[in-house]
């Protein structure tokens, strides 16, 4: 082994710390880039899934309630129109064309409510328009 003397020792010494500090400055600015791109990447994953299923969600829920609403106001239809022609027979059937355009169905269950009471088609034809 080679002798070193005691300056050679403190450069060595001075050397390895300064490379030991430059190796955990980089190391923690490596660590740290790293570390912010995997969890970006991992947030906007996690980000994208949630979404997409919150909307997919969302839109089968939206697409039952309008499937049940048509549902609804085609049945509710059919129950006018037939309760149109048991009360007033054929001369009932002449309402059929604004009672199929009746897109609301509170309208429709009003109409339907009121053939019982109401007396001549012209108080249906009011409700209906």
């Amino acid at each position: 082994m080679p002798y070193v003397t005691a300056i050679e020792r403190m450069a060595m010494e001075q050397g390895l710390e300064q490379g030991l500090e430059q190796g955990l400055e980089q190391g923690l600015e490596q660590g740290l880039e790293q570390g912010l791109e995997q969890g970006l990447e991992q947030g906007l994953e996690q980000g994208l899934e949630q979404g997409l299923e919150q909307g997919l969600e969302r839109g089968l829920e939206q697409g039952l309630e309008r499937g049940l609403e048509r549902g609804e106001l085609r049945a509710l239809k059919r129950r006018v129109e037939v309760a149109l022609e048991l009360k007033f027979g054929t001369d009932g059937l002449q309402l059929l064309p604004l009672v199929r355009e009746v897109e609301r169905v509170e309208v429709l269950r009003t109409v339907q409510d009121s053939i019982r009471t109401v007396r001549t088609l012209d108080e249906v034809r009011r409700l209906l328009t």
